[in-house]
Formats: structure tokens, sequence, C-alpha cells
């Protein structure tokens, strides 16, 4: 399975936002039924100990740099059958 998606566009990510953890969360389904869920934890700061001190009004994306961190959780079957149809 390959997910493929375009980057955010950074001018729609509130100021106050920019700064700091989020997650970017993907769970897989099938038959309305959840068999994976990966989370990526980015922690967005600035490079400059100056700007993490004092950040400018305005977000300088050149200056920030993406610590990712991943998590990972399989959703094991009870039934093997429970997804698939078996014969």
């Amino acid at each position: 399975m390959t997910f493929q998606a375009d980057p955010p566009n950074a001018t729609r990510i509130p100021r106050e936002d920019v700064i700091g953890v989020t997650v970017v969360l993907l769970t897989c389904s099938y038959r309305q039924q959840e068999f994976i869920r990966v989370g990526y934890y980015v922690n967005n700061e600035y490079v400059d100990a100056e700007f993490r001190e004092n950040p400018p009004p305005e977000p300088d994306f050149d200056q920030v740099i993406w610590l990712f961190f991943l998590g990972f959780c399989w959703y094991f079957l009870k039934t093997p059958c429970s997804l698939i149809k078996c014969h």
C-alpha cells in the first residue's frame, strides 16, 4: 500500500499552531474494521535559540525544523476471517 499526499499549505496553519507538537495519524480500515494505525508525532521548533526564546510575530519557516517520532499500532484480529471472506 502506498499513501501519497501533497504537503500542507503553510499559509493555512494558524500562527499559534506552527511551533509545537502536532500529529499525523493514518488509520486503515476494511469493511468498517480498523486494522492498523500509524501515527507520526511532529515537533516543530526553531533551530536558533534566539528564535525559540523570542519568536517572530510571523512564522519564519526557513528557521523551523521538524522532528518526527513514529508510533505504530497493529490491531490483531480475534477471528482471522473477520476482515476477509474465507472459503
